[in-house]
């Protein structure tokens, strides 16, 4: 079980919001967009640039989830890897939160080219607002992962290499972006950042 330790959410608000109905995540009275957090319906804000939703975060054992093991080893893996997927706050693949590869960006396929071309974009996206908020010139240079977290606007979690000034080394950063489906806002870069040394 992950908790997340928010204050922007109230028992009134969230009592407020179990009122929604199911349909589609629509609040048919607002219109608005809404998800589902801890059962209850509350409604779906934009990121803030620089803000990792991952932070925050810890793990904490379901006893319930121990039922579902037959044996100590097997279910000590499970929460390690649990823990794991935590730390590496979506930048690798993990189905039990819902964020899987995006492609082999290493392929060279026509289909790939495009999807390369389209997460290169993204990257720059974010890499361009990293450098208006810091006053950096970091480049672009490839994006060698890419995972994503679907719905009806994809967050992509992009690992790249990058130069922060012309002609410099290669180093690992990281990049969030938020991409909506055929295109029905702009893309929302959520943050770019070094890749955390683990």
């Amino acid at each position: 079980m992950i908790t997340t330790h928010r204050s922007d959410i109230t028992a009134k608000e969230a009592a407020a919001s179990s009122l929604v109905e199911e349909d589609a995540g629509i609040n048919r009275n607002s219109g608005r967009r809404e998800v589902v957090w801890n059962n209850l319906y509350v409604p779906e804000k934009e990121p803030e640039w620089d803000v990792d939703s991952f932070d925050g975060r810890e793990y904490e054992s379901d006893p319930e989830d121990r039922e579902f093991f037959n044996d100590e080893d097997r279910y000590q893996k499970h929460r390690q890897s649990r823990i794991e997927a935590l730390k590496n706050k979506g930048f690798l693949p993990d189905e039990a939160y819902g964020i899987y590869t995006f492609c082999n960006l290493q392929s060279q396929t026509a289909a790939v080219a495009s999807s390369r071309e389209l997460v290169t974009d993204l990257a720059s996206l974010c890499v361009k607002k990293y450098n208006e908020d810091k006053g950096m010139t970091l480049e672009v240079d490839s994006v060698v992962r890419a995972t994503v977290s679907r719905g009806g606007r994809w967050k992509f979690y992009l690992t790249l290499m990058a130069r922060e000034y012309h002609n410099g080394p290669l180093v690992e950063y990281q990049a969030k972006v938020m991409w909506y489906i055929g295109n029905s806002k702009p893309p929302f870069p959520i943050f770019c950042r070094p890749s955390p040394k683990l």
